[in-house]
């Protein structure tokens, strides 16, 4: 239930003296109007305690605030707001390290406590890309089940923890975290709509060289930069293969390669991310022949018109004659590269003329791979891959007719 209105009324000028910095103003306030140290001061149950430590500049406030609490009952320390949220989770979320500190040293085990939605400081911190606040709290911050029944590094927490690490940019802590917790790596987070780390990483594209659109100078700059692979590795996802050592090898096992399938299905392919693709076949080769829904990798990189990944499978010698082989809808991937491409990657060229002709290059360069009885294969449409109409319909009604009747006889002769 939330403050007395009257209340909160009563309490702005202790609000505006925890931004203000001024504990002067706010102590007469407090014995003057005999309210307590941890009150609820503002209609979302926030005490001043929650309002100095969010300003990230209160520090004076905040350490005779807490001193005050201290002297009259440590557990006002813990105090929490209307979503459950105690002061630690506020430092973290604007990186307010002093404050940090002095609530640890007080009571370490604030660091263990989750609000109502289940969101640690730690993750508080990685979700809000505080670094400096996300280390302290790495070292301040136990291994061991909470009152939610869970730890923080485990289970759902865990995943969490890692997917905010990877979304702020914070690859090296994420490798930290995949050596300790390898489990993690295929536990879905559901702050993230339930995806796993591998696929929150696959769509961070400019995580990766193939993703950023650097110049020639910058190209070159990239290529000479020196890393240290001991303190920190090149590829985030080669760390993440070679940490994940399961205590369950058998279902483990069979857990991460359905992730990392999940993942070039769904993303890497789509995003062209041919890095992450080409070290997840490095660390699993079968990975090639696995088929969900119908679709192998070359079909899918077919599909989305991903050159760099079409030229990294097909460059694989022995996949060469099979990977063209699977079926959706009775379709094989020539069937796919006679469709119009997806949006992204059709506007990836302006004007329909242009769009056209690369279309049509595409297709020609499919067809030079697949075996001769795939050129004639009928899909359940009873369409064969040259006569499919789709292509040349869609551009007829999106730009008009005007261009594409002699498009049309190439494609199907």
């Amino acid at each position: 239930m939330a403050p007395n209105y009257n209340h909160v009324i009563k309490c702005i000028p202790i609000y505006k003296a925890a931004i203000d910095d001024d504990w002067e103003k706010a102590r007469h306030i407090f014995e003057e109007e005999k309210i307590e140290f941890d009150a609820h001061i503002t209609y979302w149950k926030e005490t001043a305690l929650h309002i100095a430590v969010g300003t990230n500049s209160s520090h004076r406030f905040v350490e005779q605030l807490v001193e005050q609490m201290k002297l009259k009952n440590p557990q006002m320390l813990l105090t929490v707001n209307w979503a459950g949220s105690n002061p630690l989770l506020y430092a973290a979320k604007v990186g307010n390290m002093r404050g940090a500190e002095l609530l640890v040293g007080l009571n370490p085990e604030i660091t263990q406590l989750s609000n109502n939605s289940g969101e640690n400081a730690l993750e508080a911190a990685a979700n809000h890309g505080r670094r400096d606040i996300l280390l302290y709290l790495l070292h301040n911050t136990k291994d061991v089940v909470g009152e939610d029944g869970r730890s923080p590094f485990r289970g759902a927490h865990g995943a969490d923890l890692l997917a905010f690490c990877i979304l702020s940019d914070f690859y090296d802590i994420a490798l930290y975290l995949v050596k300790e917790y390898p489990a993690i790596v295929t536990e879905k987070s559901k702050s993230n709509y339930q995806q796993t780390s591998l696929q929150i990483l696959a769509a961070k594209s400019k995580a990766f060289r193939s993703g950023s659109s650097y110049g020639f100078w910058q190209g070159i700059i990239y290529s000479w930069i020196p890393v240290n692979r001991e303190k920190a590795l090149e590829s985030p996802v080669k760390g993440t293969f070679q940490q994940s050592t399961p205590q369950n090898p058998i279902k483990a096992s069979y857990d991460l390669k359905n992730s990392i399938w999940r993942v070039l299905q769904s993303l890497a392919v789509e995003h062209g991310i041919h890095e992450l693709i080409e070290e997840c076949i490095n660390q699993y080769p079968g990975i090639v022949w696995y088929e969900i829904n119908g679709f192998y990798l070359f079909s899918l990189a077919v599909k989305h018109r991903q050159e760099k990944v079409y030229n990294l499978l097909y460059q694989m010698s022995g996949h060469k004659a099979y990977v063209v082989a699977d079926k959706q809808n009775g379709e094989n991937s020539l069937h796919y590269a006679g469709k119009l491409a997806p949006p992204h990657r059709l506007n990836t060229v302006t004007g329909a003329a242009l769009q056209m002709q690369r279309e049509l290059q595409w297709f020609k360069e499919v067809e030079k791979l697949v075996k001769h009885s795939h050129k004639e294969a009928v899909n359940t449409e009873h369409n064969t891959p040259r006569m499919y109409p789709l292509l040349v319909e869609l551009f007829r009604s999106t730009y008009g007719s005007g261009i594409f009747y002699k498009q049309n006889d190439l494609l199907l002769h």
